[in-house]
């Protein structure tokens, strides 16, 4: 997924960005998260605002982490 994500509404399903897809409203979100629930005795999903300065990372912080999921190969 690409493109800013700042204050932008998600939904995380089974530790995934479901649809990797964002919302401009919490309303439009949850709308979308009862779509994908429907028919489930037990759905489980998180819907999120992404606020980095409220959850405390930075660009930086997300650069770091995208770079220890990578693999170096030695010559």
């Amino acid at each position: 997924m690409v493109g800013d994500l700042e204050n932008r509404w998600i939904i995380f399903r089974d530790g995934w960005i479901y649809g990797l897809a964002s919302y401009s409203t919490n309303h439009s979100a949850l709308e979308f998260a009862a779509v994908i629930a429907r028919g489930e005795d037990s759905p489980s999903y998180i819907v999120v605002q992404v606020d980095l300065a409220q959850h405390g990372v930075s660009p930086l912080h997300l650069l770091a982490d995208a770079f220890s999921d990578l693999e170096f190969e030695e010559n």
